[in-house]
């Protein structure tokens, strides 16, 4: 046979896909924005100059090497987990937050990153107690030890409660709530009451994540409710080069349906490649296991119970006794 008769022999030919698929597919494959290098240090001169009015210089200092220690945790976790265009940077007048992606990554996964800001430093703090003097927080003044382990505990041990968008909250969203989109919104809605609660307690701040939430509610609950109906439908396949035209198709109407039509001077695709996105997360997203869920909410406890034990040992006076 011939270089001729061998050039002849057809190739098959793949089918091009719709316009609608296609769309799917590059809102999928298209990189994201990673919080680089310089993110992280303007975000960090921001924070520090929105929180100095709040405390001394060394106390700041105390609170931004917490939090770096903190996120350092979730994005360690994130790289032996998979994810990538990791990133971190600082919320000012909040905190500090990391970030990283990994389409379909297990939800067990995302608990486990969740739980991996807070817990290493409540483990770190319970042999460092060794050196603290009992009661010593309430010393005058605080001794510099006390603070730096009475902001680790306390930091953390905020971390842990189940109310959004702390690491609780995102814990229990995707370990447990986002398997029923019902309960997923009354969570939602209720963690807005408490923290529009806790702002009108004096911190106006909170006011304003409550807010956030707030506007952001409806479009994150039909979010949840599509991908539940996409995930009942159609077998979503984790990695993104094994979807075929009807699941880029069935994803595109999904999110299509949870993406308003009138979305004012914003541009209404890129709305909806941020819900294909969304979407194709959730709906790929496999659950945990019911003993993965069952040890890991067991974690999230002792871990809650160590961080207030912690609290107490530092907080009461032995002389007392």
């Amino acid at each position: 046979m011939d270089q001729n008769t061998l050039d002849e022999t057809p190739h098959p030919v793949t089918p091009a896909l719709s316009s609608d698929a296609e769309f799917v597919k590059t809102a999928l494959s298209a990189p994201r924005k990673s919080a680089g290098a310089a993110m992280l240090i303007i975000t960090a001169i921001a924070f520090w100059f929105v929180m100095k009015g709040e405390g001394g210089v060394q106390e700041l200092l105390i609170l931004i090497g917490v939090l770096v220690f903190h996120e350092l945790g979730h994005l360690l976790s994130m790289r032996l987990f998979g994810f990538t265009e990791l990133g971190m940077f600082f919320l000012p007048g909040f905190g500090a937050a990391a970030m990283g992606h990994k389409p379909g990554a297990r939800a067990s996964e995302h608990a486990v990153v969740s739980l991996c800001g807070p817990l290493p430093g409540i483990l770190i703090a319970l042999p460092m107690l060794y050196w603290a003097d009992m009661g010593s927080l309430a010393a005058d003044p605080m001794p510099l030890y006390t603070q730096v382990l009475a902001m680790l505990i306390f930091l953390n041990l905020l971390n842990l409660l189940p109310i959004p968008p702390l690491d609780g909250g995102r814990f229990f969203e995707v370990l447990v709530f986002a398997r029923w989109p019902v309960v997923d919104g009354l969570f939602r809605f209720a963690a807005i009451g408490v923290l529009a609660w806790i702002a009108l307690q004096g911190l106006p701040m909170i006011g304003v994540i409550a807010g956030l939430m707030l506007l952001t509610a409806r479009s994150h609950i039909k979010t949840a409710f599509a991908s539940a109906r996409l995930r009942k439908d159609v077998l979503i396949p984790a990695d993104v080069a094994e979807l075929g035209e009807h699941e880029l198709q069935s994803i595109y109407t999904a999110a299509d349906g949870a993406t308003p039509q009138a979305t004012g001077n914003y541009d209404r695709n890129k709305l909806l490649a941020v819900n294909v996105t969304r979407i194709f997360d959730r709906a790929a997203r496999q659950p945990a296991s019911l003993p993965a869920t069952i040890a890991l909410i067991v974690l999230w406890g002792v871990a809650c119970l160590l961080a207030l034990g912690e609290l107490a040992y530092l907080a009461i006076d032995s002389s007392r006794f």
